[in-house]
């Protein structure tokens, strides 16, 4: 994996989705459980012990109990201030945990952690360049994993700061025009795009395993 580059991170964002794009199964709480194979869960482990940090999105979190290795920092971002603090991502290893949120946010069950208040963009986001800056200069985060959701993605692809992706499809179809795809958001510009090239793709039986890196990288 190429060296960091100055100032933040290299950002490499691993997920997972069905034939026709989908990134949740349906159903009461939504996720991407269910979705890959036992093989996928192997490879998604091997770039967690790679990294070291990992950071996720609210939504994500809030999908159901989110297990990562110790001692990598975990970070969480939410502009809402809506986290599950039931979830094992936030009891597993405390002390490597770190949350992003917006200055002013009254959840004080964060109290007990390593919170950043940061000043929010218009329609409340928060800054992911200033995210990778903390987590590079006061964290030490050479590494950094991200897995979702959708609008986490299209915040670095926005930005330009995704660095590489790790794509697995399976051989799964669930429909759904409201259901979560690979990357979110507004959407680009009309006519723009991110031009990423193949670096690995692989098949083990009917599904693929694809890592696509940024051009110029």
């Amino acid at each position: 994996m190429p060296e960091a580059p100055t100032g933040r991170p290299y950002v490499f964002v691993n997920m997972v989705s069905t034939l026709d794009g989908k990134t949740t199964l349906g159903g009461d709480h939504p996720s991407a459980s269910g979705i890959g194979s036992e093989t996928d869960q192997k490879l998604m482990h091997r770039l967690q012990e790679i990294a070291d940090g990992i950071l996720i999105g609210a939504g994500t979190l809030r999908a159901g109990n989110i297990i990562y290795p110790i001692g990598p920092v975990r970070a969480a971002i939410s502009a809402s201030c809506d986290l599950p603090l039931e979830n094992r991502f936030f009891r597993d290893d405390p002390e490597r945990l770190r949350i992003f949120t917006v200055r002013g946010c009254d959840n004080l069950g964060l109290n007990r952690f390593c919170v950043y208040d940061l000043a929010p963009l218009p329609q409340n986001r928060l800054d992911v360049l200033q995210v990778l800056a903390i987590l590079r200069e006061r964290e030490g985060v050479r590494r950094l994993l991200v897995e979702g959701g959708a609008r986490l993605n299209f915040e670095l692809l926005s930005r330009d700061v995704l660095d590489e992706i790790f794509l697995t499809v399976a051989p799964k179809l669930t429909g759904g025009q409201d259901r979560p795809t690979v990357i979110g958001g507004a959407g680009l510009d009309a006519g723009a795009f991110r031009r990423m090239r193949l670096i690995s793709i692989y098949r083990h039986g009917s599904e693929i395993y694809m890592r696509y890196r940024r051009n110029g990288r």
